[in-house]
């Protein structure tokens, strides 16, 4: 797949950039800068900011290529190469993906053009793609579909490690793995729509995203109690009850 096995380093540093660590670190950095400010280092917490957002441009005008329509995973001695859904996910999580070039990179995701992404690297998806437009929320709820519901008719009480259940990894797949409960947070935060804005939801978004259901209800728990939400199809919309 050309993910597998590679490291992060090499005899001449010079030679190669991988995309999927440059854009890890850009969102260590942005999450570091958010914690700054949040324990009131506001100075501070500008500068790393502004480190993220130069490494993300950096990032873009390293790895874009304007012929396969997507970031590229490598860059090796002035030679892009490799393409995976990961890297236009990560990116689009990262802010990094709009306009034209956020079109050609979700065009090339739907049509299954490149590597695509195991269950746990599913999340940049779902984080990614959620205010990319109607296509993209599309293709995120028919991916959760197209890899959960085969559990669900295998009568399945936990969530496999990959779609390859037990038979993966040499007849060890884990069919109980955390890294794969992507779903619990996709419906609570995409169906239900409850997203903090805040830490600890002191304010929160309610945006539901109804998906192909009739309706739905559920509870999203909270440091300051749960926040329920319920919503039924009505002819203009949503009819949407939500307390908390």
């Amino acid at each position: 797949d050309g993910l597998a096995g590679f490291t992060f380093g090499n005899d001449d540093p010079g030679a190669r950039f991988d995309a999927p660590y440059n854009l890890y670190l850009r969102e260590a950095l942005r999450s570091y800068a958010w914690m700054l400010a949040q324990s009131g280092r506001t100075a501070q917490a500008q500068a790393v900011a502004a480190q993220a957002a130069a490494l993300g441009e950096a990032i873009v005008r390293g790895f874009w290529d304007a012929q396969e329509g997507a970031l590229a995973t490598f860059l090796e001695h002035g030679r892009r190469w490799h393409c995976c859904d990961l890297v236009q996910a990560q990116a689009f999580t990262e802010g990094l993906l709009a306009g034209r070039r956020g079109a050609r990179a979700l065009a090339g995701m739907r049509a299954r053009r490149w590597y695509p992404m195991t269950f746990y690297t599913l999340l940049y998806q779902t984080l990614g793609l959620r205010d990319a437009g109607p296509a993209a929320r599309q293709f995120t709820a028919d991916t959760i579909v197209r890899n959960w519901i085969p559990m669900l008719l295998q009568d399945a009480t936990s969530f496999w490690e990959t779609d390859l259940q037990d038979a993966d990894f040499a007849d060890a797949g884990s069919l109980c793995h955390a890294w794969s409960a992507l779903p619990v947070y996709y419906y609570g935060a995409w169906v239900l729509g409850v997203r903090p804005l805040e830490a600890g939801f002191t304010r929160f978004a309610l945006a539901p995203y109804p998906d192909r259901f009739l309706e739905a209800a559920g509870d999203i728990p909270t440091p300051h109690g749960p926040i329920h939400v319920a919503w039924t199809r009505a002819a203009r919309g949503l009819r949407l009850d939500a307390t908390g």
